[in-house]
């Protein structure tokens, strides 16, 4: 896989060239207020950024989803907004109202419904193209403001606690290993997570199908489970 963290960063220069807003706010960063609150072990960090309010107050209700062109789609993106693509389904894109200090939404180039089942292998590309960033997705009812197009989200590395907090054992312990994927649990951290770990794409991914159907099995009543 081709290593695209030349072409992104070049995609920020010249986005910040060109686009004002995108500039802008990625300059009012320095002026967000974070508080760090402490849990027996390990801490949450809480950010305070108002130029986040377009993205994370969007309506999301299937009302207002039909009644407002998507935002994502290749016709409806600001003109300034500009792209390099990631193989023939993907488009990588700064995102305009940021929480990082490089943060990219990577949307597909069609319309087609915020859903993880079937996708996870291009997650999975995309973890090993940008080796610099975090890769993540937000379900249809965790999150996304754009449940109606499947996107990804990314983010500079070394920003989330949650990428240390893996490396410690007292919170992120292995409890089984097979056919190259281990499984590890999080203890006492407060969120419901596992972790699998590995190199081999496609034993990752039947280890997350397996998962996904157990899941998706507590929530039959949703299109996708909560994730």
């Amino acid at each position: 896989m081709h290593d695209h963290s030349e072409t992104v960063n070049d995609l920020f220069e010249s986005q910040f060239r060109e686009w004002p807003l995108a500039r802008d706010n990625y300059g009012q960063l320095d002026s967000v207020r974070v508080r760090k609150i402490l849990f027996p072990g390990y801490k949450i960090t809480v950010q305070f950024n108002p130029g986040r309010i377009v993205s994370s107050a969007a309506k999301v209700d299937a009302g207002s989803i039909s009644a407002r062109p998507c935002f994502l789609c290749e016709e409806n993106r600001p003109p300034e907004q500009r792209g390099v693509p990631f193989g023939s389904d993907y488009i990588i894109l700064i995102n305009p109202f940021p929480i990082f200090r490089r943060h990219l939404t990577i949307v597909n180039r069609g319309h087609t419904p915020q859903k993880i089942e079937g996708n996870f292998l291009s997650m999975l590309s995309l973890a090993e193209a940008l080796p610099d960033f975090v890769i993540f997705y937000n379900g249809p009812q965790c999150g996304a403001s754009a449940p109606d197009h499947l996107h990804f989200q990314a983010g500079n590395r070394g920003f989330l606690p949650v990428e240390k907090d893996a490396l410690n054992p007292d919170l992120c312990s292995s409890v089984a290993s097979s056919g190259g994927v281990g499984l590890s649990l999080w203890n006492s951290y407060g969120r419901g997570m596992l972790t699998l770990t590995g190199s081999d794409s496609e034993a990752l991914e039947s280890a997350f199908t397996r998962f996904y159907g157990r899941f998706a099995a507590t929530q039959p009543e949703r299109a996708e489970p909560m994730l």
